[in-house]
């Protein structure tokens, strides 16, 4: 047990201990495989092969803020907020606090997808509500801060500032996945803390237009500069796109996400012809739909929302002739976007 509350850690011959629990039809197998189906725990990898360990975050204590001095400070952290759901688009919405359970779900997620190579710190911090984690992109390591607070979630990343970009894709992706598990609407925003430090404050991200305004505060004096590095990063403002000079049309995966989304920026792609670029990409109109549910009034979001499915060969993406370079200029020129089509092709298919 000592384990379980320490390290959040346990093995399958704890739970056989509870022997007056379980019977034939429900065994501690068949517990840990629905808890692993529900992805409240996750298999963590061990060295020895006698015995797997399984992590439960939702068994570790409450954050107590002692990490907070500690955290990176080079990097401008980015926040994750949620919105009431408003009737009227020109009602002011409130903020409301995190979903409850998404967190936990959140953590487990991360530690199970596939994109980065991801590991768990020996002296990782031991709470339910932070996620430390090693994460490798490009070969090299970098740490990646999740904390939640409850009124938001902070994201913290000690590592190259061109590397954010994609960090920012692969929290996104992960909250989504999360809201979709519990049934939770994608009323989430990415926003800046408040640069003045008042508290409930924050800096709402319009990515489409580069500007962070303070809800609170009036005067453009308390607005974050489009030049200040140290918030931008996380957009890739200063494009590196050019340099993704894929010169084979080989296929795409969820890590070229980040460079295909900088490649339509840069190619001054339409946001609003984002459903028959979709269509032409090989997604389902049904799937389009939902995407437009989930992000209502936010092309941009939609666009990104196309793309990961796309990315992830959903409906006839296979049959249109996969997610490649030239399924992409296709699927462009199809919905009369040629300038952006002649752009990406000069940048990929040299």
């Amino acid at each position: 047990m000592t384990h379980l509350k320490e390290r959040g850690s346990f093995k399958k011959v704890l739970l056989e201990k509870f022997s007056g629990v379980f019977s034939d039809d429900f065994t501690p197998d068949y517990f840990i495989n629905l808890l692993q189906h529900l992805h409240i725990i996750t298999k963590l990898k061990s060295q020895s092969q006698d015995s797997s360990h399984y992590f439960l975050p939702a068994a570790l204590p409450a954050y107590n803020n002692e990490y907070d001095n500690d955290l990176p400070k080079s990097i401008k952290p980015l926040y994750y907020v949620w919105l009431e759901l408003a009737e009227d688009e020109w009602e002011s919405k409130n903020f409301v606090h995190v979903p409850q359970g998404i967190f936990i779900l959140f953590y487990v997620y991360l530690l199970e997808q596939k994109e980065y190579e991801v590991q768990l710190p020996q002296q990782h911090c031991k709470y339910r509500d932070v996620v430390t984690l090693w994460i490798k992109i490009k070969g090299k390591r970098c740490t990646l801060y999740s904390i939640n607070r409850y009124e938001h979630i902070e994201i913290y990343f000690n590592g190259p500032k061109n590397y954010c970009p994609q960090i920012r894709e692969l929290i996104t992706t992960t909250i989504n996945k999360s809201s979709d598990a519990i049934n939770v609407k994608r009323n989430h925003a990415i926003a800046f803390p408040c640069p003045n430090g008042k508290e409930h404050c924050y800096c709402i991200v319009d990515e489409e237009n580069k500007v962070a305004d303070c809800i609170l505060w009036h005067s453009n004096e308390n607005d974050i500069s489009e030049n200040d590095e140290t918030y931008w990063c996380w957009f890739g403002l200063e494009s590196d796109s050019s340099s993704a000079g894929i010169e084979e049309d080989v296929l795409l995966n969820i890590k070229h996400l980040h460079d295909v989304r900088m490649l339509l920026k840069d190619g001054q792609f339409s946001n609003v012809e984002w459903i028959n670029f979709g269509l032409g990409l090989g997604l389902y109109h049904n799937t389009l739909k939902t995407i437009e549910m989930d992000y209502p009034r936010d092309t941009n979001g939609c666009v990104r929302e196309c793309l990961v499915k796309w990315l992830e060969k959903a409906d006839d993406v296979n049959d249109k002739g996969g997610a490649k370079w030239s399924t992409l200029i296709k699927a462009l020129e199809e919905c009369d976007q040629n300038s952006t089509a002649d752009y990406i092709r000069s940048k990929t298919l040299k």
